[in-house]
């Protein structure tokens, strides 16, 4: 594989991962505190505003 290929599957597995924990939090009921959890992450990632 060259390295745009390999850079591409990870990014596919990853999205790929993301859209099943969204679908497990939302199913167990448990998806406010998943999300709280990835707005904190993001929160620490982006400059405040």
């Amino acid at each position: 594989m060259t390295h745009p290929t390999k850079t591409m599957a990870l990014a596919l597995t990853l999205s790929t991962m993301f859209v099943i924990f969204n679908i497990v939090a939302v199913t167990q009921g448990t998806a406010e505190n998943y999300y709280s959890q990835i707005e904190h992450f993001i929160a620490t990632l982006l400059p405040q505003l």
